[in-house]
């Protein structure tokens, strides 16, 4: 699981593991892996937060000036399902002085006495109906549950006394990576991937009234905004042109995997042959994914992460060390494998700046 870091290498040996079989249904457009176990899955000690980069950060900064200007979250409570270590709500309460509630069952977070934050660890459930937020935010968690509907409709249970409470949900683009094929985003616990229309109908069908739809963080994400309503749509799946584009983009996906593996495989039998020495820089879902499908057999001993709370641990199932940026000079490595395109840039300059000069992959 990318998400959950291992504390040592017999533990990384020892995760469980699965198998990811792609499903798409014609009819709503949603992607699903039918190999996902949930008892393979667990949120009680998980990180997928990219907050640690610069870059990330700023999007985000910039992501919640744009919405506390269009909804005016202002004096507002706001809910955020997912809340991780609660950095984006006490963000947006710092910004809009807004009381903050945030829902996770993976972290232990201290209250924010002096930004009105209180953190409760456990899923969200009907129990929470009595938090009557303003507006509710939900990250990047529908894609990793195993029940997205249930979620939703508990959720809009919730709010049936809260007809003007704003929705906004995240989720990786599914025609961003497969359309692209971005074959190292599609890791065991993404349980459904969403296009823009699969993604509007299962916010209808739930009792929804979708307000705005569109493309964030350089088209990897989309985000949706919705309010309770009473009437509930998403009956007649998604048009045609849309199920065409998307059977056409899955099958492509499918063929290319297939030459991309090989021509990894072939690289990195050119990099053993040159005896040259390697680390990887990123420890999140792609490099879990890169890791172990692809037969290294020692050839990246360690991988570099700026997230201080992945450094020290090892990468689930293929067991390499997770280090700082600091430890680089121990490896001195010939080449740097970027894992996440995204930060290449930024990975680039902060190498460079070290005094190394490699050779650069970038996945």
């Amino acid at each position: 699981m990318d998400g959950v870091m291992s504390s040592s290498i017999s533990d990384a040996h020892a995760v469980d593991k699965g198998e990811v079989e792609l499903s798409l249904c014609t009819f709503c457009g949603a992607i699903c892996n039918e190999g996902y176990d949930p008892n393979k899955v667990s949120f009680q000690e998980y990180d997928f937060s990219n907050d640690h980069s610069p870059l990330f950060a700023k999007y985000q900064e910039e992501l919640i000036k744009e919405l506390v200007e269009r909804h005016d979250i202002r004096n507002k409570v706001v809910l955020e399902i997912g809340s991780g270590e609660g950095v984006f709500l006490k963000a947006i309460c710092k910004v809009g002085q807004n009381r903050g509630i945030g829902i996770d069952p993976g972290f232990d977070v201290k209250d924010e006495k002096k930004l009105d934050c209180s953190f409760i660890k456990d899923f969200y459930s009907p129990e929470s109906v009595n938090l009557k937020p303003d507006i509710v935010f939900c990250r990047h968690v529908l894609n990793v549950i195993s029940d997205q509907k249930g979620l939703l409709q508990t959720l809009r249970n919730n709010l049936d006394d809260c007809p003007e409470t704003v929705v906004y949900i995240e989720v990786p683009d599914a025609m961003h990576t497969f359309r692209n094929q971005v074959f190292w985003n599609v890791s065991y616990e993404h349980r459904f991937w969403f296009i823009a229309a699969s993604l509007r109908f299962l916010l209808e069908s739930c009792g929804f009234e979708v307000m705005d739809v569109r493309n964030r963080w350089h088209d990897e994400f989309l985000s949706i905004e919705a309010r309770p309503t009473g009437k509930v749509k998403g009956t007649e799946g998604i048009k045609d042109s849309e199920r065409r584009d998307l059977l056409d983009t899955c099958f492509s996906f499918q063929d290319a995997f297939r030459v991309l593996k090989d021509s990894y495989d072939e690289k990195i039998n050119v990099l053993r042959r040159d005896s040259k020495k390697v680390v990887a820089w990123g420890a999140g879902a792609r490099a879990v994914t890169f890791f172990n499908l692809c037969k290294l057999n020692g050839l990246i001993p360690a991988v570099v992460d700026i997230n201080t709370l992945r450094q020290g641990k090892y990468l689930p199932g293929s067991a390499q060390p997770i280090i700082a940026p600091g430890d680089i000079p121990t490896y001195d490595p010939d080449v740097v494998v970027i894992t996440n395109p995204t930060y290449a840039d930024e990975i680039m300059d902060s190498v460079k700046k070290m005094g190394f000069n490699p050779d650069f992959w970038v996945l």
